[in-house]
């Protein structure tokens, strides 16, 4: 029980009803609705390439998706996590990872892309028992894969697998009964290689062929002192070289300029990326659009839990009213460059306030 219910208002909840609604369709500022998208056409090529290497032998592709403050990224962002989610018993040898901000060490890079290919999937790899290319002769990986056979219990192989390759401290008598001969942390340098290896084993045995990391909110890698964000650039890149489009398919998003200053520093990680920049809302129709899926998401709702209820005709606010709360969004920003955010939270306040008249 929410320890707070009691102070639910019964009146508001009927006022949201009386709308055709349980609750406010409309998030609060700053809140993310991930089930409710509305497609964006300047995302189309995005869309086509990530379809083209999920749905067949493609390369991988490396996307910088770009835009203001509020204007949609990280509801693309964590609506293709929610659809990747959806579609995951469809989407055989895939995994996925959405991390919603930046990366304050470079190691945690690896840690959630380890994190996404899970321990079920590791364990059947180990099971398998793979031969690794003569490539890796001599590595702490092959010395690794030749030793582990010999322990009695292969889940406590597979934890240990995971810890290591993310980075995290490992101990003399852990390593000295794999064989490995370097000291307690694997540096992402060092880890990068070794997964790529790891994945072309999974790739070989049946288990895993593609891996799709979301990240978000790109810009704060600036905040970043200039060492540790010249260190997480480099493991992005070093990332990125390894698996050299196979397998392989991020979308990083961030505010506008920020893509331009971090690639004028970095120009061996922008000449990899393709640049794509969200549209803020530029009409009343682009509103009323934006709206309506709202309205029509939390109406549905409503018909699933109240069955029996007759849809509602037009459901509030109507597409007039929307148009005159984008223009005024738009005569209070002085501008016709809105954002998703300004109009969502000016629709919230909108309901709120019809809903404390009743």
């Amino acid at each position: 029980m929410n320890f707070l219910s009691e102070l639910d208002s019964t009146t508001q909840i009927a006022g949201y009803e009386t709308f055709g609604y349980l609750q406010n369709p409309f998030p609060i500022r700053d809140e993310v609705h991930p089930e409710i998208y509305v497609e964006r056409p300047e995302l189309e090529n995005l869309r086509q390439h990530l379809l083209s290497f999920l749905s067949e032998e493609h390369p991988g592709g490396f996307w910088a998706m770009e835009g203001s403050r509020g204007i949609g990224k990280s509801n693309f962002l964590q609506h293709l996590d929610l659809e990747l989610q959806k579609a995951h018993g469809r989407l055989k040898y895939t995994v996925h990872q959405y991390i919603p901000s930046r990366l304050v060490a470079p190691q945690q890079l690896i840690e959630k892309i380890i994190q996404a290919i899970g321990e079920e999937i590791f364990y059947e790899l180990l099971k398998n028992q793979p031969t690794l290319p003569a490539s890796s002769n001599g590595t702490d990986l092959y010395r690794f894969f030749r030793k582990y056979p010999e322990q009695q219990n292969l889940e406590e192989s597979v934890r240990f697998l995971r810890r290591w390759m993310s980075g995290h401290q490992t101990y003399a008598h852990e390593r000295e009964k794999y064989n490995i001969w370097s000291k307690e942390r694997m540096p992402p340098a060092v880890a990068f290689p070794y997964l790529r290896t790891i994945v072309d084993c999974l790739d070989s045995v049946g288990l895993l062929k593609k891996i799709i990391l979301l990240l978000d909110e790109f810009e704060e890698v600036q905040l970043l002192k200039l060492p540790l964000r010249s260190e997480y650039i480099q493991a992005l890149k070093g990332l990125i070289n390894t698996f050299n489009w196979k397998g392989l398919f991020i979308i990083i998003a961030g505010q506008e300029g920020s893509f331009s200053t971090i690639g004028e520093q970095y120009t061996s990680l922008s000449d990899r990326w393709q640049r794509v920049s969200l549209l803020p809302i530029s009409s009343g129709i682009e509103a009323i659009k934006l709206a309506n899926a709202y309205k029509t998401f939390a109406h549905q709702a409503y018909l699933q839990q109240r069955r029996g209820e007759k849809e509602k005709p037009e459901l509030s606010p109507s597409d007039i009213e929307i148009k005159a709360i984008y223009g005024d969004v738009c005569s209070e920003r002085g501008s016709v460059r809105i954002s998703q955010r300004d109009v969502l939270h000016k629709l919230y306040q909108w309901v709120e306030e019809r809903v404390s008249m009743i």
